[in-house]
């Protein structure tokens, strides 16, 4: 199973070749992303009041495993914001949290965010 990142499912709808090229090499091994990312997916349009936005992001997540937060989530995510924090290298809740998702889940995370990268054990793929 992958993961996907808010960032891949935006260049997905958005046509970038880079993240169509990343979802053909993924092939038929399982996807999923979290429930954060289906809301950060879907608050931009639903605020822009883009109805052919929210469409084409709900036809996308309907393919998906949306998977929850979870009380070992929430604990990994806490452990990990407490080192980043003790360290000064801080990363947004939201995105510790789907990271947390992903290593909980023991799944690489496709993402282009680069601040991705200070989450330790976090197997990311960049495309």
């Amino acid at each position: 199973m992958r993961l996907l990142d808010t960032t891949l499912l935006i260049d997905l709808l958005d046509g970038d070749e880079g993240a169509a090229r990343r979802i053909e090499e993924i092939g038929d091994d399982r996807v999923a992303t979290t429930a954060l990312n289906a809301y950060e997916l879907l608050k931009g349009p639903k605020t822009l009041g883009n109805e052919r936005a929210t469409e084409d992001a709900c036809s996308l997540l309907v393919h998906l495993d949306v998977l929850d937060l979870d009380l070992e989530t929430a604990e990994e995510a806490s452990d990990e914001a407490a080192r980043l924090r003790r360290e000064g290298r801080e990363v947004l809740e939201f995105d510790l949290l789907i990271a947390s998702v992903a290593k909980v889940h023991d799944a690489p995370l496709v993402s282009n965010d680069s601040h991705m990268e200070r989450i330790r054990g976090l197997r990311l793929e960049r495309y």
